[in-house]
């Protein structure tokens, strides 16, 4: 008699591009020996890596439920489109190839992801360096988020959450785009929840997000950033006129605090060559969103983030580069100490 295929509840997508193998093997080991559980299934989309990591990918064996598929490099966002079409699970998880989660937690959520019918599952995380220590600050909510607002306002990591496979494929290929290098996880996961009729919190720490300057994102050329203008237009396109009314001040923070504020001061640090392009992100803000300056949230969150945001928030371009070359060399001053 023909073993039953088992239900399966959890697909983690992983999509690789020539990480280090060190890295690899530290977010795929636990599938290797310490998950062995059928509710959950393995999804590695090797995205046009060197052959060394392709062979090392074809050389492992898992113990859950695991597929490998070799593309070509098309970049992030297809290889997860390409995952998620060979997705069998209720419910659908990304794991980015540096990154890794915590077993114990990983058994915990897969209790509550089980006979679950919320659209999206949020949880929480924590950074790590590249060695794997804890660096200050967790990610996401302690409590939860206590309005869905708040979730619109803060949400863009993709992996914060577990979305459900089939309100996933009820919208309109949320990754189906190309050429979006910084803000793809935005460009997706906002349409997501504000069209999500229910999200479940749960108070699980479950991923570790790995910061290290020399990661895609982190060694970007100033020019290809630019296409977070790309994302936040992906934004406005998908969303209709009465989404984009109902929650126009959380995404119109959104637009502040990414362009005006973060990816401003990540091309001033490119020193005056970075200005036209810091001046071309402001343009953007202006021309969408035109009366930005009222919006709601900018006071509390310049009590939260304080002189940076402060002068993003004014435009002082030039003070910027001054005030981040100075804190760089206050930290050097501090490491020689």
């Amino acid at each position: 008699m023909a073993r039953e295929q088992p239900h399966i509840s959890l697909s983690l997508v992983v999509p690789v591009w020539n990480t280090p193998i060190p890295f690899l093997d530290e977010c795929l080991s636990p599938f290797q020996g310490s998950i062995r559980d059928e509710r959950v299934e393995l999804i590695i989309v090797d995205d046009g890596s060197n052959p060394d990591v392709a062979s090392y990918l074809d050389s492992l064996t898992f113990t859950v439920p695991a597929v490998i598929i070799h593309q070509g490099n098309r970049g992030q966002s297809i290889a997860r489109q390409t995952g998620i079409r060979k997705a069998h699970g209720d419910y659908i998880g990304f794991l980015d190839s540096d990154d890794y989660i915590s077993v114990d937690a990983l058994r915990d959520i897969l209790n509550v992801v089980v006979g679950n019918d919320a659209d999206i599952i949020a949880f929480r995380g924590e950074r790590v360096d590249a060695c794997g220590r804890r660096v200050i600050g967790e990610v996401g909510w302690k409590n939860g988020p206590s309005l869905k607002r708040e979730y619109v306002r803060n949400c863009a990591e993709l992996w914060m959450q577990f979305i459900r496979r089939r309100f996933y494929l009820e919208q309109s290929e949320p990754f189906a785009y190309e050429g979006i290098c910084v803000g793809e996880d935005l460009a997706t996961i906002v349409p997501l929840v504000i069209r999500a009729n229910s999200i479940e919190y749960v108070d699980i720490n479950l991923y570790r997000y790995r910061q290290q300057e020399g990661s895609v994102l982190h060694s970007m050329d100033f020019e290809h950033r630019l296409s977070v203008l790309d994302a936040f237009d992906h934004i406005l396109d998908e969303l209709t006129d009465s989404e984009l009314n109902a929650y126009h001040n959380e995404i119109e923070w959104q637009a502040i605090n990414h362009l005006l504020n973060y990816e401003t001061r990540v091309q001033l640090k490119d020193g005056f060559l970075g200005l036209p392009r810091a001046r071309a992100l402001g343009s953007w803000v202006d021309k969408h969103f035109v009366h930005w300056r009222g919006n709601p949230f900018i006071k509390q969150e310049l009590k939260r983030q304080g002189v940076a945001l402060r002068l993003s928030i004014r435009r002082r371009l030039r003070t910027i580069m001054l005030y981040q070359r100075v804190m760089i060399l206050l930290k050097r001053g501090g490491h020689g100490n």
